[in-house]
């Protein structure tokens, strides 16, 4: 079971990855990740 606060944490940490990637493969996975987390946090709605 998913709660807003996982999600809104989650994605915190995913736009962290994002920011920090160095390589296109971090950051396309980081993106996937936002990408998901945003899916989610829209379902609960």
């Amino acid at each position: 079971k998913f709660s807003s606060c996982s999600i809104r944490d989650g994605f915190a940490k995913a736009q962290q990855e994002f920011s920090s990637a160095s390589t296109e493969k971090d950051k396309a996975e980081a993106q996937i990740a936002l990408d998901c987390y945003e899916a989610l946090q829209k379902a609960l709605e």
